[in-house]
């Protein structure tokens, strides 16, 4: 049986803040300094960093943060920032793995929205 953020031929684990910087600067921030590719948040209390891992190469990256929805502020929320897949990966799966790593821990976290 597979966990959440699973899927045949790749893993997608837990990460550091750190961590998901390259691929942010490769697919979100091309051509900017690397010091661009660090978010607001990312290093806030119960900030989460999932990548999605083909052996130990790194391809997929996903943040999730606790916040608020702007417009349904009242409910538990987190929020899924810095998405990225590197190109070589589009379409197979790798982004979609780190995504269902964040909404398994927003789950476990007792949000009642993801966004």
């Amino acid at each position: 049986m597979t966990r959440p953020g699973e899927r045949a031929g790749m893993r997608a684990l837990r990460v550091s803040a750190h961590e998901v910087r390259a691929l942010r600067q490769l697919v979100l921030r091309p051509g900017s300094p690397f010091e661009e590719t660090a978010f607001a948040g990312d290093d806030a209390p119960g900030a989460a960093h999932f990548g999605a891992f083909r052996g130990s190469e790194l391809l997929a990256v996903a943040s999730l943060l606790d916040a608020a929805h702007p417009e349904r502020g009242a409910e538990r929320a987190c929020q899924v920032r810095g998405m990225a897949s590197h190109p070589s990966v589009r379409g197979l799966g790798f982004g979609a793995a780190a995504l269902a790593a964040c909404i398994a821990e927003a789950r476990a976290r007792g949000a009642a929205l993801v966004w």
